[in-house]
Formats: structure tokens, C-alpha cells, sequence
């Protein structure tokens, strides 16, 4: 259980930020590290921890984080993205342009691996965090390996989840999946006005919604 004092650091996409959002307004201690969009997947994410625990980086934002990271209590990692751009040597092109390298979708061992290797980097910075593992609902608008961003969409979000789902039972206690995804995408079926209920996109998840979510965390979990 968490207090509301103790300090909860998120890091992922845009629905990582909303979340770091909802917690402080309803007065949770949180700090939130985001990726775009495109950039949210399992190698990107443990190439920014890998940066993180690296020591002489005097980026000032790196350095905060950094902080936070090692007093926080719990850490939420969100991941988006099942896929990513890599170099021609087949390295991972953290900050490659669209003509740099080449777009492909992740395998499940692919993403299963980058995140037991973010969370072993985590722990090293932070032996006592909890660590809680979600992945966002935020669909995606196109992408460049595939013709069909609805198509690839599906496929993506299908790679983490199971990625995410073959870790936990390889690491029973470890860490703990929040489903937000769940709540958002698979309810959002039967109940209207999950997407775009402030804005009419709907890419966007309804900001109720994710107080929603937020509220479900804080009751499980925050004392």
C-alpha cells in the first residue's frame, strides 16, 4: 500500500502523463517522464532507463529524473508502441529520423526481453520500488510498416500485451499489471464515450475515463 505523500513517477506516452495528471489532482506526489508517441515501445523504454542510470549525464531533465527515480515508491512504465525503428546494422535508432533506418514490427522475445531489462535497470537505481506495468490505450493513427494503421494498431497492442503477460508469469510478484488497456479499449466496446469526449479525436481518451482508471489505482493501492 501507498501513501499519498509517497511519490509515484510515471514514464511512458501520453497516457502516462495523463495518469501523472489525474494522481495529482487527486493528491497523489507524482512526476512523469513522456516519450512521443511513436517512441513509446519496449526499446525505447529501456534505452531511456539505460540513460538514466548512466552516470555523467548533465542533461538537467535527465538529472531530475534521475532524482525522483531513486526516492520514488512506485514507478508506472507505460508502453504503447509494438514496434520501432532500427538502424541498417540493426541497432535501435533511439533518435533516428524517418529517412534514418527502417520501421518494423517487434517480436513478442523482442519486447519481453527489453522489458525484464528495464525493470532489472530500474531496480538498480531503485532496489525498492514497486513497479507497476500498463499499457496504454491510445490507438495509433498510422504506421509506416504497415498500409493499414487500424491493422497494425491491433497487431502492436496484441505484441506488448502478451509480451507483457509472458513476463509477469516468468517474474510471479514482481511487478504488477495495471489494465488500463483493459478498462479503456475492451469496456470502451460496450460503454460509450471512452474516446474523444473532450475533444471529439478519437485517439483520445476521455480525460473522465482516466480519472476513472486513476481512481481504480488509488482505491487498490493507496491507503
Amino acid at each position: 500500500m501507498l501513501e499519498k505523500t509517497d511519490r509515484v513517477w510515471t514514464v511512458g506516452s501520453c497516457f502516462a502523463e495523463n495518469i501523472h495528471k489525474s494522481l495529482t489532482k487527486h493528491g497523489v506526489a507524482s512526476a512523469s517522464f513522456g516519450l512521443t508517441e511513436r517512441a513509446n515501445s519496449p526499446p525505447a523504454i529501456r534505452a531511456l532507463f539505460e540513460r538514466l542510470e548512466a552516470p555523467g549525464d548533465d542533461n538537467s531533465a535527465m538529472a531530475e529524473a534521475r532524482a525522483f527515480v531513486a526516492a520514488a515508491k512506485c514507478a508506472v512504465v507505460t508502453v504503447g508502441v509494438g514496434a520501432a525503428q532500427f538502424l541498417p546494422d540493426g541497432g535501435f535508432a533511439f533518435h533516428a529520423t524517418d529517412d534514418v533506418g527502417t520501421w518494423r514490427p517487434l517480436e513478442v522475445e523482442e519486447a519481453e526481453r527489453d522489458l525484464r531489462l528495464t525493470m532489472e535497470c530500474l531496480w538498480r537505481m531503485n532496489p525498492q520500488a514497486f513497479v507497476v506495468l500498463t499499457l496504454s490505450p491510445v490507438p495509433l493513427n498510422r504506421a509506416s510498416w504497415n498500409s493499414s494503421g487500424v491493422v497494425a494498431d491491433c497487431v502492436s497492442k496484441s505484441t506488448l500485451r502478451v509480451a507483457i503477460d509472458r513476463y509477469l508469469r516468468s517474474n510471479p510478484g514482481a511487478v504488477v499489471y495495471w489494465p488500463a488497456f483493459e478498462i479503456v479499449r475492451w469496456l470502451g466496446a460496450h460503454i460509450p464515450g471512452h474516446f474523444g469526449g473532450d475533444d471529439a479525436l478519437q485517439r483520445h481518451v476521455t480525460l473522465s475515463v482516466v480519472d476513472t482508471v486513476t481512481e481504480l489505482f488509488i482505491e487498490s493501492y493507496v491507503k
